[in-house]
This record gives C-alpha cells, structure tokens and sequence, in this order.
C-alpha cells in the first residue's frame, strides 16, 4: 500500500492528537506546574489550592496519574499496595515499581488536558 504525500501529512497528524500521546514522560506535565513532592515507594501529598496533579515515575519517565485535586485532598502513593489514592479513593494506575522514585507536580487552578504541540 503507498501513501500520497497528502495521506501521509494527515495520517501524522491524526496520531499526533491521538488519546493517550500527552500521557507520557515530563513532556506532558504543563511547564507552569511545580515540582511538590518526591518520594519512594510510600507519600503523601496534600493539596492547599484546588488544581491539577501529575504523578511521574521518574525512572520511566511516564505520568502514571493525573487528575483534579481540591484543598485538603490527599495524594498517596503506595507503590508496594499497588495503589494511587485520591481524597480516600483509589484510582486507576498502570503497574507501579517499589524501587521507583515518584514526582508530584501541581497546577493551581483549572486542569486542563495538556498536549505539547498545543500548549507550548
């Protein structure tokens, strides 16, 4: 099968904003949110403002989650249960690592989906 130039150009573009691609690494962390917390492989995070968290595994280089947060929500991260915890609920995570070190950043205000190419 050959692809014209054009199908070529459009089929790029369409995988650029496919779901999931602004899941991944430091990338796809807003530049205006701030590193709040590091930790192993057990953490607690507590917001002051409401806004926006993103959880990296920084070995892999993967958000692992994101997600809004409401002051006086607590973030745990538990990697030896298995478990990410939001304001006492747990949520949706892939595999984590005991032995990874973990990054929390923060983003007051409104959470917004992020996309390099669209949020520079």
């Amino acid at each position: 099968m050959r692809l014209t130039p054009a199908a070529l150009a459009i089929a790029i573009l369409f995988l650029s904003f496919a779901p999931g691609c602004a899941s991944n690494g430091l990338k796809s962390v807003p530049g205006d949110a701030m590193l709040v917390q590091e930790g192993g492989s057990a953490f607690t995070y507590t917001a002051t403002d409401p806004g926006a968290v993103y959880v990296r595994d920084q070995g892999a280089d993967r958000i692992i989650y994101s997600g809004r947060m409401s002051p006086g929500d607590q973030l745990q991260v538990d990697s030896n249960a298995q478990r990410v915890t939001v304001a006492g609920r747990t949520v949706k995570t892939p595999a984590l690592h005991p032995d990874a070190s973990y990054q929390v950043f923060f983003l007051k205000g409104e959470h917004r989906e992020y996309h390099p190419m669209m949020n520079p």
